[in-house]
């Protein structure tokens, strides 16, 4: 009797677990920045130096990546100093269960770019030792609907001009 007590009482609490209401996200994206894996490079042309910049988002009705064979991006990364836009492509996210809405977390890894300091070339090689600049980036993300998600900007990011 006490065991079957239990077992009815395990699958109570089991049922009332399982009915637990969707997340109510809006169908646009909304993303939110969260950090920086540090706040300065090296400026370059290359691959030699990056950062890795981490996202948070919601959407409401899951329709964001796409699929390889699709040629389409919907990250965009925006240099506030000059407006330069990088453009990633976040990976196809398959629907799962009864509700599209998803959340979860975007690492973007933005590699060197060039320092803009007066009187000097972009990337110039003969600033005075010691230069620095500072970036930061807007970024917004659209799904696959073309639902566009709020801006977010990073931290300033301190670029070395010249190697310290």
């Amino acid at each position: 009797m006490r065991l079957s007590l239990l077992a009815l009482l395990a699958t109570a609490i089991a049922l009332v677990t399982s009915c637990t209401s969707p997340p109510d996200y809006p169908d646009e994206p909304v993303i939110a920045y969260q950090s920086a894996s540090r706040l300065f490079m090296n400026q370059g042309y290359g691959q030699e130096d990056s950062i890795t910049l981490t996202l948070s988002f919601t959407d409401g009705d899951g329709d964001i990546g796409f699929q390889q064979t699709e040629q389409a991006v919907n990250v965009f990364v925006r240099d506030l100093r000059d407006d330069y836009e990088r453009l990633y492509r976040l990976p196809f996210v398959p629907q799962r269960g009864i509700t599209n809405g998803i959340s979860g977390t975007i690492d973007l890894k933005l590699y060197q770019t060039c320092c803009y300091v007066e009187q000097y070339i972009p990337c110039s090689p003969s600033l005075p030792e010691g230069t620095t600049d500072e970036v930061r980036y807007e970024i917004y993300i659209v799904d696959r609907a073309g639902n566009e998600s709020n801006r977010v900007q990073t931290e300033a990011i301190t670029l070395f001009c010249t190697k310290p």
